[in-house]
């Protein structure tokens, strides 16, 4: 994925050449993990000429909150309580900017929250 990143749009060629750069590797391995990936919606591909050319379905960044959001949400589905503790105590670890982010993402949360809510009253009418 980081050469087809990295270049746009490849053929199973270009990757080929690519990684044989740093490590040997069959020509039909990549032509079938450039198969596999296509399956799983994360390449796409169009005939051209004679070879097909592969483009990536989303960047590196949508595909890592894709994971995140996977692993992140089972956690929390399964083991809130230890979870969520734990992502509490590694705010502790990152930056004061990163922290000033993440407050303001809290705050903005919470507004939208507080004016699509109904006052108790109203709810149970």
């Amino acid at each position: 994925m980081r050469v087809v990143w990295a270049a746009g749009a490849v053929t199973t060629r270009d990757v080929h050449q690519q990684i044989l750069r740093r490590r040997d590797i069959a020509y039909t391995t990549v032509m079938t993990i450039m198969g596999i990936l296509t399956r799983k919606g994360l390449l796409e591909r169009r005939l051209q000429g004679r070879a097909y050319l592969y483009h990536p379905t989303m960047t590196q960044e949508e595909l890592t909150r894709s994971h995140v959001a996977k692993v992140i949400g089972g956690l929390l589905d399964r083991f809130s309580g230890p979870a969520m503790s734990y992502l509490i105590g590694k705010l502790d670890t990152i930056d004061e900017a990163k922290l000033a982010e993440l407050e303001a993402e809290v705050k903005r949360l919470r507004e939208q929250r507080g004016a699509h809510a109904l006052p108790f009253s109203q709810t149970t009418r």
